[in-house]
């Protein structure tokens, strides 16, 4: 893995490993996913940040509606961003420092 760091604004992101991103995103920290290829919050801002939300988890499980975990977010994401060769064919993830 690449040891990459990124500026959005004045946050810094550093690129870490999905068990980190995992945890992280358990833990309810943001995430951003970005094609493997792409520098993250570049011109076409390829990058997308996902968090939990606990409470519409809660939500959706009283009501029997399937709750997304953090692979099928990455699943999702993968499908429809991360299908070129320009792109790449998996995520990376980056959390902010």
């Amino acid at each position: 893995m690449n040891q990459i760091q990124a500026r959005d604004g004045n946050t810094m992101f550093k690129r870490v490993s999905k068990a980190a991103a995992r945890k992280l995103y358990e833990s309810g920290a943001p995430v951003v996913l970005c094609p493997v290829k792409l520098f993250p919050f570049g011109g076409f801002r390829p990058s997308f940040l996902v968090q939990r939300n606990k409470a519409e988890e809660e939500s959706r499980a009283k009501y029997g509606l399937d709750v997304p975990g953090f692979n099928d977010v990455v699943q999702d994401f993968e499908w429809y961003n991360c299908n070129l060769n320009e792109t790449g064919k998996y995520a990376a993830f980056y959390v902010a420092v």
